[in-house]
């Protein structure tokens, strides 16, 4: 992982950890509110679940490509899943693991659109605002 993906992450993972139920709720709704419905859809017809869209609309805050997205996620293989991680796997056995990616990465391009009008919560952290360029928090 690059030192700027890496950073972002340590972000993400300081601002999860620091998000309440109810924030994270807010932050789900506001997301949610902003997608058009068929957004939220899986491949099997269910809906995308709270976790799948806290994940994918803080990690697509401070992604710039589908690649970081996915690099800073942890979605390419097994081992030990954070919050952030757990919130991109669905551990359902109705879809396959390449439908369930590609439905995540669209999910991901949807919701990368809308971030701008999407608030973050704002929390004190110990890695300087200019750590990138576009930080939103």
């Amino acid at each position: 992982m690059e030192a700027l993906s890496f950073q972002k992450l340590e972000k993400l993972k300081q601002v999860i950890g620091r998000m309440s139920l109810s924030t994270k709720m807010e932050f789900i709704a506001a997301v949610s509110g902003k997608l058009k419905p068929e957004s939220l859809i899986t491949s099997d017809g269910r809906r995308f679940s709270e976790e799948n869209i806290l994940a994918v609309g803080l990690i697509a805050s401070v992604a710039d490509n589908i690649r970081e997205f996915e690099s800073i996620g942890g979605f390419y293989g097994g081992g030990y899943k954070s919050e952030l991680r757990k919130g991109l796997y669905h551990n359902q056995g109705g879809i396959p693991n390449s439908e369930w990616r590609k439905g995540i990465r669209k999910l991901y391009h949807h919701t990368k659109g809308i971030m701008a009008d999407v608030a973050l919560p704002v929390f004190e952290s110990n890695i300087p605002e200019n750590a990138w360029a576009e930080s939103r928090f």
